[in-house]
């Protein structure tokens, strides 16, 4: 079976309809459309920043060199890996990837917020495989630290969330999962009301059905959160033969 097309249009023609400022069939002004499409986007920048609304997770690598703690990462050529600039680092898991023979082993990193980072005393220590990164969060490229300094080449294997595409125009077609159609319009909706002058009272209705269809998208995005323990409480701590830590 097919998917249905979805433009962008479509669930633009369907905010307004609930908010009963288009009927059924009729077109949208030029005007209208495109301060819509602004709305749309500027909706789907703030749900790019709610994790459990982002239902796509992405799984790369990239290269590690001897010697070298720092990389920028970003869309852009200039940064050394080229890729989505990462976005909400505390919700995204990293691991240290080495290859022998073809056999790939994985050491999983702790990502340290940036004040904790900075405060490792002795940042020159070398390991063959460092446990610990970090990312500075700038703009439009960032830049992700990682300890200790690796005495290998070696791979860094990110996970992190997609976030969403900006929409360039009303024909670009919305391609989402179950359930997400829905969301778009009613939180779309919402979105819009202000522009034309809608009373808090009458949007009661829309504020429900939005904030109902995120809770059902959220809920179906959730994943179990595994109870862990920080190795500095143990009492006798956790020996890593690997990083000799």
């Amino acid at each position: 079976m097919s998917l249905k097309e979805t433009r962008a249009s479509d669930i633009i023609s369907r905010a307004l309809r609930l908010l009963s400022v288009k009927a059924t069939g009729e077109t949208l002004e030029a005007d209208e459309a495109l301060d819509a499409l602004q709305n749309f986007n500027w909706m789907l920048e703030q749900f790019s920043n709610e994790r459990l609304i982002v239902y796509q997770i992405k799984n790369e690598l990239f290269p590690v060199t001897a010697g070298t703690t720092a990389y920028t990462i970003g869309p852009s050529s200039d940064a050394v890996w080229q890729t989505t600039r990462p976005l909400i680092s505390q919700n995204a898991s990293a691991f240290i990837r080495q290859t022998v023979s073809g056999l790939d082993t994985d050491y999983i990193m702790d990502y340290y917020p940036n004040d904790r980072f900075q405060q490792i005393f002795q940042k020159q220590i070398k390991t063959n495989y460092p446990y610990a990164w970090t990312n500075d969060h700038a703009f439009p490229i960032s830049t992700i630290r990682i300890y200790p300094q690796p005495t290998l080449n070696l791979q860094f294997g990110l996970s992190q969330t997609i976030q969403f595409e900006k929409l360039d125009s009303l024909s670009d077609v919305i391609a989402f999962p179950p359930g997400y159609e829905a969301m778009l319009g009613w939180n779309l909706a919402l979105c819009i009301a202000p522009e034309y002058g809608i009373s808090p009272d009458a949007l009661q209705v829309i504020a429900q059905k939005a904030e109902e269809t995120k809770r059902n998208i959220k809920r179906t995005n959730s994943e179990p959160l595994l109870l862990a323990v920080d190795r500095d409480l143990l009492t006798h701590g956790i020996y890593n033969i690997y990083g000799d830590r």
